[in-house]
């Protein structure tokens, strides 16, 4: 039986980037009358 290896380089990257690709301020959350949520702020 024959086998092959194959390998896959990725490109280096930063582990932390200038810039957010999410982010959110001051997020509110609320389930009917109970406030779950507040004042979150979230970068990603």
């Amino acid at each position: 039986m024959l086998s092959t290896s194959i390998r896959a380089s990725t490109p280096a990257t930063s582990a932390f980037p200038e810039e957010a690709a999410v982010q959110m301020i001051d997020v509110h959350k609320w389930y009917g009358e109970f406030h779950v949520l507040r004042d979150i702020n979230l970068s990603v």
